[in-house]
């Protein structure tokens, strides 16, 4: 019986990091492709080709899209966020490394991240990464050009060292706190090449954060007033480590509260959710 890789024989690099608090990860490549109908067979061509000949294909497909890998990351955040880094179309390679082996990509791109902080956890990140250049075995980002002149140490946080601003926290419980970054990429490629000669972000980026208040005293905003006057504040999220030093900061500036909805049940007390949206242009 052969054995398994195990957890603690796996590691995950990003240009040359090894990534911290790593939970997840699940990632490769995805091919779509089209099959080609021949006149007179009414199939795809089985019989198209010579009876007896192994070496032909029976069967005739040809790619529709350019070949492009997708990865997804869920982290436990116990240290500078360093995806945040990467966010706005800057490239990178990554790669999930194990004894005698290696499965990666080159030229990933960020697309969605998202961090959620709630009462009775620690932080978490989740993070979607396209990729327009090579994805498959061999390749190892463990070893790269690029160097971290500021890797980020190790710093654990808790529920007591969040800190979140937004109207409503001076009277009301904060339990659930979350940010979400979109960006919107659009590769370019050219007759002749198989992978992007060029990746674009398609601006404007948006970012949201969302919380989740139980309510005490709060004054509802009515939805009519946006046509008048959006409702515009800015909201942060803020995590420190146990000797209250800043490991990462969240913030939305002048965001449009674009959702406001309450929740009531029998076995729990009344809540809020509130949402507020941004959008980040390249100027």
């Amino acid at each position: 019986m052969n054995d398994g890789l195990l957890n603690y024989e796996q590691k995950f690099f990003v240009d040359g990091l090894e990534i911290s608090g790593l939970q997840s990860v699940a990632g490769g490549y995805y091919i779509t492709e089209q099959p080609i109908n021949i006149l007179g067979f009414g199939n795809v061509g089985r019989g198209f080709f010579s009876p007896g000949t192994e070496d032909n294909p029976r069967e005739i497909a040809a790619l529709t899209s350019p070949l492009e890998g997708r990865f997804n990351l869920n982290n436990i955040l116990i240290s500078r966020d360093v995806f945040i880094d990467y966010s706005g179309g800057a490239p990178f390679s990554g790669s999930l490394n194990f004894p005698e082996g290696s499965f990666g990509f080159t030229s990933g791109y960020i697309s969605q991240h998202q961090v959620e902080c709630r009462v009775g956890q620690l932080p978490t990140t989740s993070t979607t990464i396209l990729s327009f250049g090579d994805v498959g075995s061999g390749i190892d980002a463990q070893f790269s050009d690029k160097t971290f002149t500021d890797p980020p140490k190790i710093e654990i946080t808790n529920q007591e060292k969040i800190k979140v601003r937004c109207p409503g926290t001076g009277t009301n419980r904060v339990v659930g706190a979350s940010y979400y970054l979109s960006t919107p990429l659009d590769p370019i490629y050219t007759v002749g090449s198989s992978e992007a000669v060029q990746v674009d972000v398609v601006w404007p980026m948006t970012a949201e954060m969302r919380f989740e208040l139980e309510v005490d005293r709060f004054e509802y905003k009515a939805m009519r007033d946006y046509f008048v006057k959006p409702t515009l504040n800015t909201v942060s999220m803020e995590l420190y480590d146990c000797e209250d030093n800043l490991i990462q900061q969240y913030k939305i500036i002048s965001g449009r509260l674009v959702e406001e909805s309450i929740k009531s049940s029998v076995d729990g007390v009344l809540s809020v959710d509130l949402s507020y949206k941004t959008y980040y242009n390249k100027r």
